[in-house]
């Protein structure tokens, strides 16, 4: 969760759904993840690390822990997210096009 998180930070962690933006707190394999909520369908959950090119798979509402208090930065990291996203699955869909010619 660089930049936003480095390792060894301390954080608040509050009982409540996650918004699109906030930092979500979900078990995964036994294992604790923090990642940023991206979207919402239903009762499944997307989320992505602020320094990953691609989503996580999605995760089931009933594996979230809770959400940092006052997630920082909240709309800024989201765009940016959203950005590498894009520019993530431009670069798979432009390797492919260039591999048929």
């Amino acid at each position: 969760m660089q930049p936003v998180l480095s390792h060894g930070d301390r954080i608040s962690v509050v009982s409540r759904d996650p918004g699109i933006g906030d930092i979500a707190l979900f078990l995964r394999r036994n294992t604790v993840v923090i990642h940023r909520v991206i979207w919402k369908k239903g009762p499944l959950i997307y989320a992505i690390g602020d320094n990953s090119p691609v989503p996580d798979p999605p995760v089931h509402e009933k594996h979230i822990i809770g959400t940092l208090d006052n997630s920082p930065r909240k709309c800024m990291s989201v765009l940016s997210g959203l950005l590498r996203i894009c520019v993530y699955h431009l670069k798979k869909f432009l390797d492919n096009t260039f591999k048929q010619l």
